[in-house]
């Protein structure tokens, strides 16, 4: 048997959708909503790489994870940027500023 886990980015509101939606797959053996860049975290288990990758490609894409309000999917990617942005792992130097 072959387990992975899955990291998924769900629309505003939709991570405990997409987290049943995940559970009723056959093959996952949990879905777990999470908080942080990734909303829902999947095991998954397969026979094989293959059959995992067929499992991961033909099911667990295809459920809907986005919402269906545009303006609230605009917000939450603008808001994911912007948390990304401060994550920066280096530390910013101050500016210099001529004289």
């Amino acid at each position: 048997m072959v387990q992975a886990f899955v990291l998924i980015q769900a629309g505003v509101g939709m991570a405990s959708r997409v987290g049943q939606a995940m559970s009723a797959i056959q093959g996952v053996r949990s879905a777990d909503i999470v908080t942080g860049p990734y909303d829902v975290v999947v095991r998954v288990e397969a026979a094989s790489i293959d059959a995992l990758g067929r499992l991961v490609v033909s099911k667990i894409q295809a459920v809907e994870r986005d919402n269906p309000d545009p303006d609230l999917s605009r917000r939450a990617a603008l808001r994911r940027s912007r948390l990304a942005a401060n994550r920066s792992p280096l530390p910013r130097s101050p500016q210099r500023v001529p004289m």
